[in-house]
């Protein structure tokens, strides 16, 4: 990322600026405070959020040219996300990860890539109880207002680039 000039910060804001309109899957004051304790606190879905924002926020870049790197960094994140998957720890971090990675494939026209990475995510989100969210009172209890808003945003986010 450091490569190409930008700082890791410069980049999300970048991501936010323009993705967070048609793809608001991210909380943006909650991302930025949780950046701020990575390096004190590592947490490895988070780090592979933050990596495919990188890697999406590519395309988003003003300056062309700014391709060397990019395919490295695409199969350094898809390796850190298999990886993670495979686990079995599935998070909304590594869903939301996900999703970025497929729409980075789908924009890249790697189609075949991008079908299985979302189809990935449909799964993990069935997994992680996303598809009650829609329903008022179901899988809501205990859930914050704020964290029940953006598990809905993810569904149907989910839902529209499965479509």
């Amino acid at each position: 990322i450091t490569r190409n000039g930008d700082d890791v910060s410069s980049v999300c804001e970048r991501f936010f600026k323009v993705t967070e309109k048609w793809l608001p899957i991210l909380d943006k004051m909650e991302f930025f405070v949780r950046l701020g304790l990575l390096q004190a606190s590592p947490n490895a879905p988070f780090s592979t959020l933050v990596m495919s924002m990188c890697l999406y926020a590519h395309q988003l870049s003003p300056v062309q040219g700014r391709t060397s790197g990019v395919e490295s960094l695409y199969y350094t994140t898809k390796c850190f996300y298999s990886l993670l998957q495979s686990n079995g720890r599935i998070s909304l971090d590594l869903l939301q990860a996900g999703m970025l990675i497929a729409s980075y494939e789908h924009c890249q026209a790697l189609h075949d890539a991008s079908t299985l990475s979302i189809g990935m995510c449909v799964r993990m989100g069935y997994s992680l109880g996303l598809h009650r969210t829609i329903q008022p009172g179901t899988g809501s209890e205990g859930i914050h207002r704020k964290d029940l808003e953006e598990r809905r945003r993810v569904w149907w986010a989910l839902f529209i680039l499965e479509r």
